[in-house]
């Protein structure tokens, strides 16, 4: 029987494997295990001493912007039904940051209440309600000056936007313009509105497993660009 001998570079042997091992990487980006967002939205003062505090003067409006991580396979601290349909899941950030004029306020955690809204809220309700919503809150005690600000509550919602209340569907809240939720927070001398939030993602930070299929699919790349002769294969 004659023998058929095909000849394939070395280098397109090292380059397909790491092609393989970019790609599965790349798939567990996807899957990080925490993700970033930012938010931002304009704010109502309630009277002008609270608009001063954040260094507006002479105005009772102005803006604010911040953002929150959270761990997506995080298990849910609390769930419950809701009367006419739906669900309520409650998670806890890893961190959150807000700014507000020249005051700038980060929560490093969240003391978990169960008597009390505090941490990220997940809505769902029934399809004929129409309504879901996503709602961050902190109340956390931060200085001000000689004030204090006592409580924090955002949030961005939509119609139909999810189907359950698992942490993954905050990615369905990206984006939403027009929202009809909206926030507050108070003050010791007052609080103020938190109007048209919009909330945006940041690139998820990978897994240490993802970071090292990666480097070896740079070091499978470099070691294809040193390496010149090719590989035969015998077929008979």
């Amino acid at each position: 029987m004659k023998s058929i001998k095909i000849t394939i570079p070395s280098t397109l042997t090292t380059n397909l494997i790491a092609s393989i091992l970019a790609i599965i990487a790349f798939g567990n980006i996807t899957n990080a295990q925490s993700q970033t967002f930012n938010f931002e939205g304009n704010v109502i003062f309630d009277n002008l001493d609270v608009a001063n505090l954040f260094g507006f003067e002479d105005t009772r409006f102005g803006t604010y912007n911040g953002s929150f991580s959270l761990d997506l396979s995080a298990t849910v601290l609390s769930s419950k039904g809701i009367v006419g349909g739906g669900a309520r899941a409650q998670y806890g950030y890893d961190s959150l940051t807000f700014s507000l004029g020249n005051q700038s306020l980060s929560a490093t955690d969240f003391s978990f209440n169960t008597g009390k809204f505090e941490g990220l809220l997940i809505t769902n309700l029934a399809e004929d309600r129409q309504f879901d919503a996503l709602a961050i809150s902190s109340t956390e005690i931060f200085s001000i000056g000689s004030e204090t600000l006592t409580s924090l509550v955002f949030g961005v919602s939509g119609t139909n936007l999810i189907n359950n209340t698992d942490a993954t569907g905050i990615n369905n809240f990206i984006n939403i313009s027009n929202s009809s939720l909206t926030g507050t927070f108070q003050t010791s001398i007052g609080g103020g509105r938190l109007i048209s939030p919009t909330i945006s993602t940041v690139s998820a930070i990978p897994e240490p497993a993802t970071w090292l299929m990666m480097i070896i699919g740079f070091a499978f790349t470099g070691l294809a660009t040193r390496r010149r002769h090719l590989k035969h294969i015998d077929i008979v």
